[in-house]
């Protein structure tokens, strides 16, 4: 699953956008494992702090990492912003600041 955005980085390692797809796509891989959502209805279904708690901890951290190389990439408002909410954001700073 995570094989195309591993090759995408072992060419660019500063790409934010693939570090910001391979964040969603492991935080989302284990919210969709826990919760009964239809396929299209996946798309709307926003993030929230409980969906990184959850995840077991090896994964939280390479998810965390992604979210923060990200945001030190281009820190503001930009996708990153959009798509992970803050709290998941400040959840990932405060793990890593320990």
């Amino acid at each position: 699953m995570f094989a195309q955005f591993d090759k995408a980085l072992a060419i660019e390692p500063l790409m934010r956008e693939s570090l910001e797809q391979r964040e969603l796509a492991r935080i989302k891989r284990f919210k969709f494992q826990r919760e009964n959502i239809a396929l299209q209805d996946r798309k709307d279904d926003p993030l929230v702090l409980e969906d990184m708690t959850q995840m077991p901890g090896e994964e939280q951290a390479k998810a965390c990492a992604d979210i923060l190389l990200a945001d030190d990439l281009d820190p503001g408002v930009n996708y990153n912003h959009k798509a992970v909410p803050e709290t998941i954001l400040n959840y990932c700073k405060k793990k890593s600041s320990r």
